[in-house]
């Protein structure tokens, strides 16, 4: 009886593990992800990106799904805005600007693509975060 419960408790230790590891492990592409953790309904991310001007970062591609992505674009010394463009299966393109400090969310059916353009004046830091709609 002893053995099989300190069996049952590494396991649960592990698995505890595994799934708080899960979210920093997961679509992490430098930095901290500003806060963003992932939940029951994401499927991608989250995610930190460090771009210079103009950089265009597909964050997914082949998605086929309804879905929403969320973006917090850093503030301070280097703060810029960044482009989220998202597009559906018919090729219909849904964007919006994410001002430095701001954190926004945008939303679209049947999703192919997701990106994320550096719109300047700097270099730019963000996380995201895809979640199932």
């Amino acid at each position: 009886m002893a053995i099989r419960t300190a069996l049952f408790t590494a396991a649960f230790t592990a698995a505890l593990a595994l799934i708080f590891a899960g979210p920093a492990l997961a679509g992490s592409r430098g930095g901290s992800s500003a806060g963003l953790s992932a939940g029951g309904n994401t499927i991608a991310g989250p995610g930190s990106v460090r771009a210079i001007l103009d950089d265009v970062d597909t964050l997914a591609d082949g998605v086929d799904q309804d879905v929403c992505v969320t973006v917090v674009a850093r503030s301070g010394k280097l703060a810029t805005d960044v482009r989220l463009d998202m597009t559906d299966v018919d090729a219909v393109v849904s964007s919006m600007v994410v001002g430095s400090g701001d954190t926004r969310a945008l939303c679209q059916n049947n999703n192919e693509t997701v990106q994320v353009t550096c719109v300047g004046p700097n270099r730019c830091e963000y996380s995201w975060r895809m979640d199932r709609k």
